[in-house]
Parts: C-alpha cells; sequence; structure tokens
C-alpha cells in the first residue's frame, strides 16, 4: 500500500502533505493507516523545529528556511509566523501567531509586541506564506511590514527579516532592502 501511495503522488513528502480523504482512496490505506502517516509527520515537524531551537539563525538560515518550507507547505491558508531571537541571534521559540484565509492575512501589532516581550527576544524575523505560489510582496505586505517595523522600533527590537514562502520560493525583505 506505501508503494501505491509512492507510486501515485511521487514521493514520501508529497503522501506525507496529501489530504487524508486522498490516501484512502489507495487500497488497503484506512483510517488508521492515514493517522499513523499524519502522526508521523506532526513528530517529524517538531524534531526539526527542536534542532532549530538554540541555533543561531544567521549561520544556520538554509536550515531554518527548510524548516519552514516543510512547515508552511501543508498549510491550506496564509499564516504568519514569529521567529524569536536572543542577542546571539539563536532562536528562543517560533511562534504561529495569526491565521488568516487563502488569501489574506490580519496582523495585530499589538499582540506581536506583547508576545516578543514575553519572551524576552531581542530581535524578530518574520515568516509568512502565500498560498498561491508567488512569493513576491503584496502592497499589504510592504504596508504591514513597514508598520510591524516601526511597532518593533519603540520596544528597541530589530527585526532581522521578513520572509514570504511560496512553496519552493522564498522572498527576503532583507535582501531586497525592504528591512
Amino acid at each position: 500500500m506505501i508503494k501505491q501511495a509512492l507510486k501515485k503522488f511521487g514521493s514520501l513528502k508529497d503522501v506525507l502533505e496529501t489530504d487524508s480523504k486522498d490516501l484512502q482512496d489507495i487500497d488497503g490505506i484506512g483510517s488508521n493507516n492515514v493517522f499513523s502517516l499524519k502522526l508521523t509527520q506532526d513528530v517529524l515537524q517538531r524534531y526539526l523545529a527542536d534542532c532549530i531551537i538554540n541555533k543561531n539563525f544567521i549561520r544556520l538560515s538554509d536550515e531554518v528556511l527548510q524548516y519552514l518550507k516543510h512547515q508552511l507547505r501543508v498549510k491550506n491558508r496564509e499564516v504568519f509566523i514569529v521567529i524569536y531571537l536572543n542577542d546571539r541571534n539563536q532562536i528562543l521559540k517560533m511562534e504561529e501567531l495569526f491565521e488568516g484565509t487563502l488569501t489574506t492575512l490580519v496582523i495585530y501589532f499589538r499582540k506581536v509586541v506583547k508576545r516578543d516581550l514575553n519572551h524576552d527576544a531581542t530581535a524578530l524575523v518574520f515568516v509568512h506564506n502565500h498560498h498561491s505560489g508567488n512569493p513576491n510582496p503584496k502592497k499589504d505586505d510592504l504596508t504591514t511590514t513597514k508598520q510591524l517595523n516601526g511597532a518593533a522600533e519603540i520596544i528597541d527590537v530589530p527585526i532581522h527579516d521578513r520572509l514570504i514562502n511560496a512553496g519552493n520560493d522564498v522572498y527576503s525583505f532583507a535582501e531586497h532592502g525592504l528591512i
């Protein structure tokens, strides 16, 4: 049955990211098998997150990006993640703060500031996904980034980057001089 799933969906990654109903369409895969596959996926995601906590974000940015791509690829809505960094740019925590719709996301600056203060972070990285597959920022993304930057300046916490993930493509605001 796993061979059939691999043949139908192409790779283990695609099998793990496939909707439960589509997996059950394969002969021999029932709800218990789907539960086991989804549990495996959740365990892997938690393991990968644990591997990057306390690691230097700047030096391990490729690993962090791979983790985020995997994490966001399975989301069917736009989500906003904050990566909290300490004064050595080590990751203190990654937290999904907001979930939107397929195409929009509302960010509450007060909550971002409050969570930053709760984690005693000295720098931030913001990440969200574009479900459309286009990593380029929308007008709202640019406006929100300016507002986030302003809120972070008030509490003297720099934003190192804002990343937009769209499938395998990532847009970095820092690389484009927007932060």
